[in-house]
């Protein structure tokens, strides 16, 4: 079918994981005026017409990786660019559509591939919404009772919410839908574990009975797909919907409770909270009931009365999807906006930090004079939400994870997850403090414990975007640069330093957590750090030292490295 395209977007430079990666590629096959569905059983071949020299290679089902001999084509849309695909016994050509970075169509899906997205003014990030089991939130599984509220503009928390706290609600598990990323990670900061150090939070978690998800992403005109909600809820039967109408648009409600057909039964109850809204709601299939007892202020309560039969299928989420659905349910999430392709830096001066969960963060030494930016990068979704909810003047976070490139664009952050800790039947430890890119290399015993590495492989995983802080520096803060870098990767923190590539030069001082005791597959011991930071790239340390290794203590130390050229005219000042 001539209409089948290959559309591919430029990869930024310092986002490509291998020399020869130009372009990432997504393949859109027609046959007989259908469109094939993505289908990684068969191999699928790819090779370029018109273009000397390219390198094709397959990342997943109908995604490629797509590099050039320099120097790059322009963009090409002509008759004369194309690809021939071989898919099994079939044979296809496809049109070739090359896009530079932040153009072309479903610009923010990218995130998902490359665990980043430009696109125009917003930069979106490929995040874990939601850790699954049997592809379904486990809590909607295992609740009793099931209760779906969604809103079209904002959070806040609802009548609903408020009665998971209340006696004879502990059977009760409350599914939260939003469409925009504030309201998402407002909901996760009012987790009553939030500020709690080193708490184990899920993503999306905004309650130990309730989680928060978004139906839509403000930037994208996608909604999620009413299958895959299905899916998500396990074909449970939802108890009550309640809607949410206070400050949205007629569009908005009337898409909420379309999204709503896919989940309710005719044991559903389905309530407009705030006002009533301008629908016809008898042209639906509904018809009028009373209000339950629990709900006595509403515009409306209503009840399926013409339920359409609806197969629970898999979702067929199309390939430029924001969403995505696996073992987990991913998103391209907009976090930050762009002014000319760099984040705004409203201070002279800036400090950059590399991990914190939620204590010892660098926000608490934020000078309140306004004279300091602090971008801060934490990987894990619930620390996020929580440092974003905050709304520090002068701050900003990203969900992202900084290693380096050989690492690729995803990686898998590991949280301690044990039970009869330390020989205690029964007993829970679950911390995030600890929280790694890296395993635990053989034979180190965690908490000084004989069964710890038994239970390694029970640790909570997650995927989580991954830059480098080349990509950060160079791009994001064009080329600025850093009066102080805080690293604390557990184990990583050189591997962090050492991705900023050619702009080293650009950091005056550096803080790393670091161990001469190796705990990490692939960490580097403290003194062999001091050592490569004085000869390969010219600081040296102003502040700690490594401790020497004690079996009953932890042996971690934060050191300080400064440029030795700064440190010799600091020191001359002095004398």
């Amino acid at each position: 079918d001539a209409s089948s395209r290959l559309t591919c977007a430029r990869v930024h430079p310092w986002l490509a994981r291998e020399d020869w990666q130009d372009f990432l590629c997504s393949l859109s096959l027609r046959k007989n005026n259908r469109e094939l569905q993505p289908d990684a059983t068969r191999q699928t071949a790819l090779r370029l017409h018109t273009f000397r020299g390219s390198r094709a290679e397959a990342r997943s089902a109908w995604s490629f990786d797509l590099g050039f001999e320099k120097p790059l084509p322009e963009r090409s849309e002509n008759p004369g660019s194309w690809a021939e695909v071989t898919l099994g016994r079939l044979r296809f050509r496809a049109t070739l559509d090359l896009n530079e970075v932040g153009q072309g169509p479903g610009c923010a899906s990218q995130a998902l591939r490359l665990g980043v997205a430009v696109c125009g003014s917003r930069l979106w990030a490929g995040l874990t919404l939601a850790m699954l089991q049997n592809q379904a939130v486990p809590g909607a599984v295992q609740a009793g009772r099931l209760w779906v509220e969604l809103f079209g503009h904002g959070f806040r928390p609802s009548p609903l919410r408020r009665m998971l706290d209340l006696p004879g609600f502990g059977d009760l598990f409350l599914l939260s839908m939003v469409n925009s990323a504030d309201a998402w990670t407002l909901a996760q900061a009012l987790h009553p574990a939030a500020s709690a150090m080193g708490s184990f939070i899920s993503p999306s978690e905004s309650h130990p009975q309730s989680w928060t998800l978004p139906w839509a992403f403000g930037g994208s005109d996608e909604v999620l797909d009413g299958r895959l909600l299905q899916m998500l809820l396990g074909g449970q039967v939802v108890e009550l919907v309640a809607v949410h109408v206070a400050a949205s648009t007629a569009g908005l409600v009337r898409r909420m409770v379309e999204l709503s057909l896919h989940i309710v039964s005719q044991a559903t109850v389905l309530c407009f909270l705030d006002e009533k809204p301008a629908l016809e709601m008898d042209a639906m299939g509904f018809e009028v009931v009373p209000a339950p007892s629990l709900l006595p202020d509403t515009g409306g309560c209503y009840r399926i009365a013409r339920l359409q039969g609806k197969p629970l299928a898999f979702p067929g989420v199309r390939k430029d999807s924001i969403f995505r659905f696996g073992k987990h349910l991913q998103g391209s999430v907009p976090v930050a906006s762009l002014y000319g392709g760099n984040l705004r830096v409203p201070a002279p001066r800036i400090w950059l930090e590399v991990g914190c969960n939620n204590w010892e963060m660098l926000l608490e030494s934020l000078p309140e004079d306004g004279s300091v930016f602090l971008l801060t990068l934490e990987p894990l979704v619930d620390k996020f939400a929580f440092l974003r909810a905050l709304r520090r003047p002068h701050h900003l976070v990203l969900p992202l994870a900084v290693a380096p490139k050989v690492m690729g664009h995803f990686s898998t952050i590991r949280s301690q997850n044990y039970s009869d800790f330390r020989g205690r039947p029964g007993a829970r430890f679950q911390e995030s403090g600890a929280s790694s890119l890296l395993s635990y290399a053989s034979g180190f015993r965690d908490h000084q414990w004989d069964g710890a590495e038994a239970q390694y492989a029970n640790f909570r995983e997650y995927s989580v975007p991954t830059v480098s802080l080349e990509w950060i520096v160079g791009a994001l803060l064009g080329d600025r640069e850093v009066e102080f870098l805080k690293i604390d990767a557990q184990g990583l923190d050189f591997g962090v330093f050492s991705s900023l590539g050619e702009f080293t030069d650009r950091v005056r001082r550096v803080q790393m957590e670091l161990h001469e005791h190796i705990r990490h597959d692939g960490e580097t011991p403290c003194s062999e750090v001091v050592k490569a930071m004085a000869s390969k790239h010219g600081f040296v340390p102003v502040k700690g030292a490594c401790a020497t290794f004690d079996p009953k203590v932890h042996d971690e130390t934060d050191i300080v490295f400064a440029k030795a050229a700064v440190f010799s005219s600091l020191a001359g000042c002095l004398n």
